[in-house]
C-alpha cells in the first residue's frame, strides 16, 4: 500500500511508496492458467463443418454425397448420391441414441463399399424435432468411419 510517512522533524514530508504486489502477481497467474486450459479445450472441442449451399466447398464435382435426413430422435433416411441422383436410399429406426449411430455407421460403411470409397462429403438435414445433441453425435460418427467432409442443409433446406 502507499503510504505518506514523515521522516524526522523537518517540514518536508518524504513519500514512501509501498506497492504490495503479490496479490497482482496471484491474479495475473489465475490469469494466464485459466487461459491456458481453456485454449486447450476450444482446440479440443472443434467439429468443422462447411457450408452445404451457396457454395461448392460442401461436395467435389463428380463425388459421391451422403444425405442424412434425421427426420426424428429415433429415425434417419440416408441417400447415396451422385450428381443429384440417388444410388441407394435406406431408412435407419432406433430405440436409442447408441443404437442408431451404430446402424448410422453401418450404412455409412455399406455406402462407401458401394461407391468404392468415392465419397466426398456428408449432407446433414435436422428436423425441427430433433435435438442439436442427436446432430453433432451422428456428425461424430459420419468422422469416425473417415468421411470428414460434412455439411449441414438448414431446416427446409433443400438439396
Amino acid at each position: 500500500m502507499a503510504a505518506a510517512m514523515e521522516t524526522g522533524s523537518s517540514s518536508k514530508r518524504a513519500l514512501v511508496a509501498d506497492i504490495n504486489l503479490v496479490p497482482f502477481i496471484d491474479l495475473l497467474s489465475v490469469c494466464i492458467c485459466f487461459l491456458l486450459i481453456t485454449a486447450v479445450w476450444v482446440q479440443l472441442g472443434i467439429l468443422e463443418v462447411k457450408q452445404s449451399q451457396g457454395t461448392s466447398a460442401a461436395v467435389a464435382e463428380g463425388g459421391f454425397e451422403i444425405g442424412v435426413r434425421l427426420v426424428s430422435p429415433a429415425a434417419v433416411q440416408m441417400e447415396l448420391r451422385k450428381n443429384g441422383r440417388v444410388w441407394q436410399r435406406k431408412k435407419v429406426v432406433a430405440s436409442t441414441l447408441k443404437e442408431l449411430q451404430a446402424a448410422v455407421a453401418g450404412v455409412a460403411q455399406e455406402f462407401r463399399a458401394r461407391a468404392k470409397n468415392q465419397v466426398s462429403a456428408a449432407l446433414l438435414t435436422p428436423n425441427a424435432s430433433v435435438d442439436y445433441g442427436y446432430l453433432v453425435a451422428l456428425m461424430d460418427t459420419l468422422r469416425r468411419n473417415e468421411i470428414t467432409n460434412l455439411g449441414v442443409v438448414a431446416v427446409g433446406g433443400s438439396r
